[in-house]
């Protein structure tokens, strides 16, 4: 064996996840080379970019054209606001958008506050191949399947689709329908899918989460604070759970950027940029001791 692969995964998080293009960044400078790739909801997203590209510095210019879209803007995005003392999330958000009998009626009548189809033309400003098959890096998108419950791989077949279904998230986007399942975000199962970014026992897994932070203080003053409440500590807790299944795992310093908030693009590649050059020393050591196991699991089996 020449050397030991090394799998990537990227986890969910909305806007925060573009600190996963400053990781990738800082691996890059280092010569830390990415064999496969898996990714989850935005970690899907920036896995196919840079599967397509191998390109950062396009990657954050695709972004930017992205947020200055007219499909960006009319997603409304860019008008949520973070209320009150607590981190907004994706509840919030829905919230905020279907108060009013006119707006409830239409959540319980649609799958989806926002049409999938403009969903699908922003991912088409970001992701410029359509098949698996033209990555430039294998790459696993996770989706979860909401009739069976179960997480779903995907690494062949319509890429757009792959990643519509892993990063569309529940009541903004409607579901996706294909291979006879109906997908949706892979963070309700999978935020970090670590387990898919090694492709065998040799290789090295690398793990990189954003996840929302749970030491601030929030209020939980009703029934929707305690949901939403609820909702945070679930995903934090999973998301840290399946990044104990990595060899290395990243945790880009953040603060309180809100999942929404793409205006930060700057602040939160940086932030994942030092995060990545600080586990570049880990990540060679995992290297070495990965290395030196394997070779003498083979030679004890000759």
């Amino acid at each position: 064996m020449d050397k030991v692969s090394i799998g990537l995964a990227l986890g969910e998080g909305g806007a925060r996840g573009l600190a996963h293009i400053g990781v990738l960044r800082a691996l890059d400078e280092a010569g830390v080379r990415i064999d496969h790739l898996a990714g989850t909801s935005i970690g899907a997203v920036i896995g196919a970019m840079y599967a397509e590209t191998l390109d950062t510095e396009l990657m954050v210019s695709r972004f930017r054209e992205f947020i200055a879209s007219e499909v960006f803007q009319s997603t409304g995005f860019s008008h949520l606001h973070r209320q009150a003392n607590r981190q907004a999330n994706f509840w919030d958000q829905i919230t905020s958008r279907i108060k009013g009998t006119v707006a409830i009626n239409l959540a319980q009548s649609k799958t989806g506050l926002l049409s999938s189809e403009r969903f699908t033309r922003g991912l088409e400003i970001l992701i410029r191949i359509e098949d698996f098959s033209k990555c430039r890096i294998p790459l696993i998108a996770v989706a979860t399947d909401l009739i069976s419950g179960q997480e779903i791989p995907i690494c062949s077949g319509d890429l757009i689709q792959a990643v519509a279904s892993s990063a569309c998230i529940p009541g903004f986007f409607p579901p996706v329908r294909c291979y006879g399942l109906l997908l949706s975000d892979g963070a309700i199962c999978c935020p970090v899918p670590v387990k898919y970014a090694a492709c065998d026992e040799s290789s090295l897994a690398i793990g990189v989460a954003v996840p929302s932070q749970l030491n601030r203080p929030r209020p939980v003053d009703n029934a929707l604070d305690i949901m939403i409440r609820a909702e945070e500590i679930n995903l934090h807790s999973l998301s840290v759970s399946q990044m104990r299944q990595a060899d290395v795992a990243i945790y880009p310093e953040i603060g309180d950027t809100p999942w929404n908030d793409f205006t930060k693009i700057d602040d939160l590649v940086a932030a994942g940029y030092q995060a990545g050059q600080k586990a570049v020393p880990e990540i060679e050591e995992a290297l070495h001791r990965k290395s030196s196991r394997w070779k003498k699991l083979l030679c004890n089996r000759k």
